[in-house]
């Protein structure tokens, strides 16, 4: 606790110093409040809170969109919290919003703006119009092993007989994803403009996920809940997920299974030199009829 202590004066320090300005724009409010909460006896120690203690990292984030100048419209909705709780989950879903925009500028956006009616976010590319509902899964993977599996499917860790292994990650990746994609095509019902591609973003932050062969797994996952009963009627034509700070992957969904396809840059190849990582896009085909983590 004590060394917990010392990152918390550092961190205040420097905010208060002006050394992070757009981190203390933005958040300055809220991280004295969940500094408080963390130092205090008991500590709540929440997911955006953990952020803070990489400011340089959250300042270069609002540095690369401050131009779109919508980062303000986003922590608006935030609100006035005490609750830590309530506030750490608002502003984790915030944070989701910020990457996506991010990612967005990334991608050749432009034009992008934060809305509240149906969509979080529009955006323009190529003349094209996009509509983007964006959902942070806050939970974690190991939460829905006790849900389906039996007493002994309960190893969360990817490594065993593929069979096995296909079987056990089976339902927690189904439960995972599940109603986050049911929420944002239900909210999707009621967008009425047409001539737009809509897209369901999803964000988490669970370190199992990006393991590359859960990871792998659950891009079959998706798309298998994407043309599952639950969503007879679909009213997005692409899904986004973001498993951490890589680009993710893009699935541009089809009238079947087969025909929807998933494009992924994990941002993990050892051949492509890191500079280019952090700034370009290099998105390859995922074959999703392999049980392993393959590029078509």
């Amino acid at each position: 606790m004590e060394l917990e202590k010392k990152r918390v004066i550092t961190l205040v320090a420097d905010l208060w110093a002006d050394k992070y300005p757009l981190v203390k724009r933005y958040f300055g409010k809220y991280l004295e409040l969940l500094i408080d909460a963390l130092i205090a006896d008991p500590p709540f120690e929440g997911r955006f809170v953990h952020a803070a203690f990489d400011p340089e990292s959250l300042e270069n984030l609002l540095n690369q969109i401050e131009s779109v100048h919508q980062t303000d419209l986003i922590i608006r909705e935030v609100g006035q919290i005490s609750d830590p709780i309530i506030l750490d989950d608002r502003l984790m879903a915030a944070w989701a919003e910020l990457r996506t925009i991010k990612q967005l500028l990334k991608e050749g956006f432009s034009d992008i703006r934060k809305v509240k009616d149906v969509a979080d976010l529009t955006a323009i590319r190529d003349g094209r119009k996009f509509a983007f509902q964006v959902k942070r899964i806050g939970t974690e993977l190991s939460m829905q092993f006790p849900k389906r599996n039996s007493p002994t499917q309960m190893d969360t860790n990817p490594e065993g007989e593929l069979t096995k292994l296909i079987d056990r990650f089976d339902s927690p990746l189904y439960l995972f994803f599940r109603n986050a994609l049911t929420e944002k095509n239900n909210k999707f019902k009621n967008w009425t403009e047409p001539n737009c591609t809509r897209v369901i973003v999803l964000v988490t932050g669970d370190e199992a996920l990006q393991d590359p062969f859960t990871r792998h797994l659950a891009c079959k996952k998706l798309r298998e809940i994407i043309h599952s009963e639950i969503l007879t009627e679909r009213h997005f034509e692409e899904v986004i997920w973001f498993p951490d700070t890589s680009n993710g992957a893009i699935f541009v969904v089809g009238k079947t299974s087969q025909e929807t396809r998933c494009f992924a840059d994990w941002c993990d190849d050892p051949n492509v030199p890191l500079s280019d990582r952090k700034t370009k896009v290099n998105r390859r085909e995922v074959n999703l009829e392999s049980d392993i983590a393959r590029w078509v």
